[in-house]
């Protein structure tokens, strides 16, 4: 139990006043941190959308405008998942080809290309077309339409798939 001894009117405070006296600004800052603490996961929640861009050998020089866009894609929407981009080979610092998925799952690839200061993505639906199995690639290989269109090299793409499903080797230097 509580006492409180009241003297007289001379008395300033007691104990019992000093406890109210605090409670305000006790209730301020838990309002205060309770708010910053959904603020802080607000921030988090966001920033955690952001994808990760995982250079796999470190011989490869890719440029870091390219990993700044990786980074600012949003491949996953939709998706709880935080998108991954694994660059596994780069040319000349305009080319790059990358694994991506969503999560820890890399599941498919694309094709970066630099023009001028700004980056493209070459998804697989308008870059890769079926091959026929009699020829140099099996399953899906690089529209030859596509890697005369963007002059990517051979060292990068050296075979590509015509429109009929029949691969050629890549031509330009």
């Amino acid at each position: 139990m509580l006492y409180i001894k009241i003297v007289g009117k001379k008395q300033k405070s007691t104990y019992l006043q000093k406890v109210m006296a605090v409670w305000p600004v006790m209730i301020f800052v838990l309002v205060a941190g309770v708010s910053l603490g959904v603020l802080w996961q607000a921030h988090g929640s966001l920033s955690n959308n952001r994808n990760t861009v995982v250079i796999n050998d470190p011989d490869v020089k890719v440029p870091a405008s390219l990993v700044a866009f990786l980074k600012n894609q949003s491949y996953c929407n939709g998706t709880k998942s935080t998108g991954i981009w694994s660059i596994y080979q780069a040319y000349q610092g305009k080319f790059a080809k990358i694994a991506y998925g969503c999560g820890t799952s890399l599941d498919s690839y694309a094709m970066a290309i630099q023009s001028g200061k700004s980056w493209t993505l070459l998804m697989p639906k308008q870059y890769l077309l079926p091959a026929k199995a009699s020829g140099t690639v099996s399953g899906y290989g690089p529209s030859c339409e596509l890697v005369t269109k963007y002059n990517i090299s051979k060292q990068i793409e050296p075979v590509c798939v015509n429109g009929k499903g029949q691969s050629k080797v890549v031509s330009v230097p």
